[in-house]
Parts: structure tokens; sequence; C-alpha cells
């Protein structure tokens, strides 16, 4: 066996939702709850990006290529905005008090993403301090 992988962490979606909203009293939406709402979304969201448009087909996606557009936007309307478990190791995103916006986690399946690994297994005592280093920084918001 060449290559092998290990388990980093599950990064889980969750909408931020203006506390006036209905859902931001749930504990939990899904993706047909958010149907119809229109969302201020960071371009380059990876993955994220085709999940929500496929989940949420009626929704309106206001994207943003600059971070700095976005957070100004956000500061300044009640659009809803998407995040995830790991953004709150962003230091930015920490740094940010999120007065009238409610984080709540979305429960569908596919709002939540395993992350692993590959490394050759020649290399496994080289990369294994990384790997867990990133374990158990992950290990803070699973």
């Amino acid at each position: 066996k060449k290559i092998a992988n290990s388990y980093l962490g599950t990064e889980h979606l969750i909408a931020n939702l203006n506390e006036f909203t209905p859902l931001a009293n749930q504990t939990s939406v899904s993706f047909s709850d958010l149907h119809g709402m229109s969302f201020i979304v960071l371009q380059d969201i990876g993955i994220w990006r085709e999940i929500i448009q496929q989940k949420i087909p009626d929704a309106k996606f206001l994207y943003q290529n600059k971070r700095s557009d976005f957070d100004e936007i956000k500061n300044y309307s009640i659009f809803p905005y998407f995040t995830t478990n790991i953004s709150l190791l962003d230091p930015i995103w920490n740094a940010e008090t999120q007065v009238d916006r409610r984080p709540v986690p979305i429960s569908d399946k596919e709002a939540s993403m395993k992350f692993y690994a590959n490394y050759l297994t020649a290399n496994k005592d080289r990369v294994m301090p990384l790997i867990q280093e990133i374990q158990d920084v992950w290990s803070k918001v699973d």
C-alpha cells in the first residue's frame, strides 16, 4: 500500500441569519428551509458554492470577490451569509462580533463534509506531525 490517509475533521455549514427571522430561533435548519432567500456569499468558498446552488436552487446568491466588499455589505444589511465551524479558526471571523445574526447549523447530510489527508506511506514520519497539529486544531471546533 503506497498511499495512506488520516482523518482530519468534519466541516459543518452554518447559515448566519438575521436575529429577527423566525429561522434564527431554530437549533438547526435544512436547505429547504432556506428556499427563496437572498444570501451574500464570498466568491471563493470551494465545494460549498456548488452545494448551496444545488440544494437551494431558488435562492439568490450575491457573490462578492473581495472580503472587504463582503464585510461592508454584511455589516450594513440583514442578508444572511454562510460560514462553517472552520470559520471559527480564522482570527478575522473570530474578532467580529455578530450582534444581529445568529449562527444556525444546517442539518442536511450534504452540509457536513469529512476531510482526510492523503500521503505516501514512505512520507508518513514527515507528514504525521503536521497532520496531528491539524487534527488538534480541528478538534476544537468539531
